[in-house]
């Protein structure tokens, strides 16, 4: 049942929808975060992140519930001894959650599990703190035994201005009574971001390290009872990598997304093994901007998708989000984009839907905790498609080119009015561009592949306000 709430709630949503898709801003009083979201067993959604009511006040552990179109049903705050956010929610089966949180700040303080029924009424809730430390939860998985697994890191502050920070993980039973926990330092600057759980029955820990100042991939596979099995550290491309996500492969391997330095920062997808050692690895250079892959899943095909911000290196607060699709071995199937309004989109977490589509969610506002945000949330199709915010049409309306292959003529197609489209690019697989077309190419004539080799290329469709979609066109003459 959806409950009425008693201030008043601003949703910035265009009403037609597309199957189940929204695009949605929550407005809500004071300064709201989100950094975590996972599907409820009634089609919804469970958000978990932080809230203020006024910017002066502490942040408290914070939790909404949206329907199967994105309308607000709840939210709950709760307090704390002193100020958390929730960094990772787990639905479970019953539609109760377990959250995992983080203190605020880098002083001593405490790790956040959270317990609560379907509707948000806390259950349990325990703070754990290691080592005097400032100690946070990464990442929190139910275990088969109705146990939680959790990962993080801890903090410690030296005076004036030194860090030692180490991976923990622990787990608890299904009070919230601590098992074990490990705190583990292997000799610089080490995070766990995501733990997820092995076919085997142990677990894959993945995150970062920093030895030497050089950022690099960490993945880690642990035992049930704490062991560590193997760890691994790699930069794939043999440059700065950072960590941001992790999903397992349906053969067991790892897949990453993150970003590279390669002049600029680029999206980086990185396939693992199952040992942890580094297949192939994947960057998408964007001359003259900064990007980085904020969440990845593979999907039924075998392909992935990858989540991402990024804009203009001299203008980073006018960055995009978007949507992309690789095949297998990540070369790209398309790239989509998002109209989300509001200052400097922060993209924090990516999921799959039990309709094949994709849930994305983050906030819009200051870069950061220094003025107020509020939480948006961006449901699309499998095919990335969405709709767009008060009317306007989305940048990631489906455009098709027939036939794909092709050995001569193509056409390109949109459901949506061509007004907005400013043109048409064919773009080699590094994107540089190497074909214009003119209106009458990408209109109702067709466009001819005779100065196109065989190959796979990309074709980018322009819109006047500066956004662009592209997807692959495979020549074969």
């Amino acid at each position: 049942m959806k409950v009425a709430l008693t201030y008043s709630v601003l949703l910035l949503s265009h009403m037609q929808l597309l199957g189940q898709t929204f695009n949605t801003v929550y407005v809500l009083p004071g300064s709201q975060q989100a950094f975590s979201a996972k599907e409820h067993p009634d089609g919804g959604f469970m958000i978990a992140g932080y809230s203020k009511s006024n910017m002066a006040d502490p942040a408290q552990i914070c939790l909404m519930k949206i329907d199967a179109e994105g309308l607000l049903i709840w939210r709950r705050s709760y307090p704390t001894p002193t100020a958390a956010l929730a960094t990772s929610v787990y639905v479970l089966p019953d539609g109760s959650t377990i959250m995992g949180g983080a203190p605020w700040s880098t002083l001593p303080d405490s790790l956040h599990l959270l317990r609560t029924d379907e509707d948000g009424n806390v259950l349990w809730h325990k703070r754990y703190q290691f080592n005097d430390g400032s100690t946070n939860v990464q990442d929190v998985r139910p275990t088969a035994d109705g146990g939680f697994i959790f990962c993080g890191r801890n903090t410690i502050y030296q005076p004036p201005a030194t860090f030692l920070v180490d991976i923990v993980i622990g787990k608890v039973n299904s009070a919230g009574d601590l098992e074990w926990h490990r705190t583990i330092d292997l000799g610089g600057i080490e995070s766990g971001g995501r733990i997820v759980e092995h076919p085997s029955g142990d677990f894959i820990v993945g995150g970062s390290s920093r030895s030497n100042g050089i950022p690099e991939i960490l993945l880690m596979k642990m035992s049930i009872q704490g062991d560590t099995i193997w760890t691994r550290r790699s930069r794939p491309l043999s440059v700065e990598s950072e960590f941001a996500d992790m999903d397992l492969t349906l053969d067991g391997g790892i897949i990453v997304t993150g970003r590279a330095w390669q002049q600029q920062f680029e999206i980086m997808l990185c396939r693992y093994n199952e040992n942890g050692e580094v297949a192939w690895a994947r960057t998408w250079p964007t001359p003259d901007s900064t990007e980085v892959g904020s969440g990845v899943r593979q999907v039924a095909d075998g392909g992935f998708i990858i989540g991402g911000t990024g804009g203009p290196i001299n203008d980073p607060g006018s960055s995009r989000y978007r949507i992309m699709s690789t095949d297998g071995l990540g070369e790209l199937n398309w790239v989509k984009f998002y109209e989300i309004p509001g200052p400097s989109p922060i993209v924090t977490d990516l999921s799959l839907t039990n309709d094949n589509g994709f849930l994305t969610i983050g906030y819009i506002g200051p870069n950061g905790f220094d003025g107020p945000s509020n939480i948006f949330a961006l449901k699309t199709d499998e095919h990335g498609s969405s709709v767009g915010i008060n009317g306007c049409p989305s940048l990631s309306d489906e455009f098709q080119i027939l036939p794909n292959p092709t050995a001569g003529q193509f056409w390109i197609r949109t459901p949506a009015s061509s007004i907005g489209i400013k043109g048409v690019q064919i773009c080699d697989a590094t994107g540089s561009v190497i074909q214009e077309l003119d209106e009458a190419e990408w209109g109702n004539n067709g466009s001819s592949t005779a100065l196109l080799q065989n190959g796979i290329y990309l074709v980018r469709v322009s819109y006047a306000n500066g956004s662009f979609v592209q997807q692959r066109l495979v020549v074969t003459k």
